[in-house]
């Protein structure tokens, strides 16, 4: 084709790209300007009926409540097998009918929780080490976890592996427990993605419980909970314990929505989790009518609330759970000795507030978030805990301080609710923290952390020792 032809040609094809783009601007521009008018309507309207509902008497339709029901979906428990040197999932055939740890009229049970912090970018291996330490020293039944990493978890499986090895010989205490990769999943795709200083680390909750305790028909269940869009996953974990037919314990544990201004979605996210333990289930209704006694409920975790206020919903029928730290019997004690002794009592708004921060679990171990706080330290507060259920018999709406029966004085009531060893449905022996002792070394420090040292985690772990009867 000739030069000028060529250039003919080109010129022709220009124009009528032209005209197709101008076409097409028009169009997105008419249809920019429809989805203006139609979001500034829709503006309006949500306007309109705020102006309507802030007028006082104008009638308008209820607000919608949000529904905190899960979808909860039944995973497996993980046993080492001695065979193949590998973590493999349990099956549930070979359980008994009867749990062993269940066997005794009498049964004792020691319960923890702890967040490892092992997701935090900082995380070193003296730091696992320490985690592992911790756990030792324990030496508790059920053990729940928060923000495990990938790699801590590959630890804590080794450690577990090496103690039931070591305590085979015992009869059911090798651990049983649940799988990392299975909560990442029931979390969700964004459960890698935190809060931007741990971004690209995952953060799992884990169950490690003996394996005497679980019997024929026992279950683990994950649901996701709600979540803010600047978090990443969130999912609780669910347990239930039975044995010879009959339900002997229900727990749920998580580690809740962490920023401060999500008091709302944690209070959805505790309601979620009251609610599986309130359910009723077949075999425990039926037990119920049989006159046979009905499951002891916990509920464990990081709460991370920001006002024992949050926590207020915890202490409602029909379960009016118990804190395990008012619970315990050495805390009765001195609430008998201080009302013997006439001691006064300060309003209830004030003595909640100091609850809320006697014997913390975070907030002092690293008082600095990073090392641009410009000064300012986190509060200390007691953000991991543990709660019972109450006695069917003797449990009470919150705040109801009407007509005390003389054979539950003891039961006094403590600043964050209805709590006393007379109503919960297990007595609690002991209430104790560990972790709180710093790292051991030259290399051992952090400048963040209290008097720049270094710490297992920033939270300390709770253990409660349950007897049961």
């Amino acid at each position: 084709m000739p030069k000028a032809a060529r250039h003919v040609s080109a010129l022709a094809h220009r124009a009528t790209e032209h005209k197709r783009w101008s076409a097409d601007a028009a169009q997105d521009a008419s249809t920019l300007s429809t989805r203006r008018h139609h979001h500034d309507g829709r503006k309006q309207a949500i306007e309109r009926v705020q102006r309507q509902q802030d007028t006082p008497g104008a009638k308008t339709r209820p607000r919608a409540t949000l529904t905190t029901a899960l979808e909860w979906t039944e995973v497996g428990l993980q046993h080492y097998d001695r065979a193949t040197s590998r973590w493999t999932r349990l099956d549930l055939s070979t359980l008994p009918d009867r749990a062993p740890h269940f066997t005794d009229s009498t049964s004792t049970l020691r319960l923890m929780t702890y967040n490892t912090y092992s997701c935090d970018p900082s995380h070193t291996q003296s730091q696992t080490r320490a985690l592992l330490a911790v756990l030792e020293q324990a030496r508790a039944d059920i053990i729940a976890l928060q923000e495990v990493s990938d790699g801590f978890f590959r630890a804590l499986q080794n450690w577990a592996a090496r103690d039931s090895t070591s305590r085979r010989k015992d009869g059911g205490h090798e651990w049983v427990m649940t799988a990392a990769q299975d909560f990442w999943h029931a979390a969700g795709p964004n459960a890698a993605k935190g809060p931007r200083r741990k971004k690209g680390q995952r953060e799992a909750c884990l169950l490690l419980l003996r394996r005497g305790l679980v019997g024929t028909g026992s279950t683990v269940r994950i649901g996701r909970l709600d979540k803010a869009k600047d978090e990443g996953g969130k999912a609780a974990l669910a347990l239930s314990l039975v044995s010879d037919g009959q339900e002997k314990l229900r727990l749920v544990t998580s580690h809740f929505s962490a920023l401060p201004q999500n008091a709302t979605l944690r209070e959805r996210q505790f309601r979620s989790c009251y609610d599986f333990l309130a359910r009723p289930t077949a075999t425990s209704c039926a037990r119920l009518q049989l006159g046979a006694k009905p499951p002891l409920c916990v509920f464990l975790g990081d709460t991370n609330a920001s006002a024992s206020a949050e926590l207020d919903l915890l202490y409602e029928p029909p379960l009016s759970l118990v804190d395990a730290m008012h619970a315990s019997a050495d805390s009765l004690a001195r609430q008998r000795d201080a009302r013997n002794i006439g001691g006064s009592t300060s309003s209830a708004a004030a003595a909640a507030a100091a609850d809320f921060r006697v014997r913390p679990t975070f907030g002092h171990l690293y008082p600095y978030v990073t090392a641009s706080s410009r000064g300012r330290p986190r509060k200390p507060r007691r953000i991991d805990r543990i709660y019972l259920s109450s006695h069917p018999l003797s449990a009470s709406p919150p705040n109801d301080r009407s007509e005390t029966r003389d054979a539950d004085r003891d039961a006094i009531e403590t600043p964050c609710g209805p709590s006393s060893a007379a109503a919960a449905a297990a007595r609690v022996e002991a209430y104790f923290h560990l972790g709180q002792e710093p790292l051991v070394g030259r290399d051992e420090r952090d400048r963040l952390g209290k008097d720049g040292r270094r710490y297992a985690s920033d939270h300390e772990a709770v253990c409660i020792d349950l007897s049961l009867s």
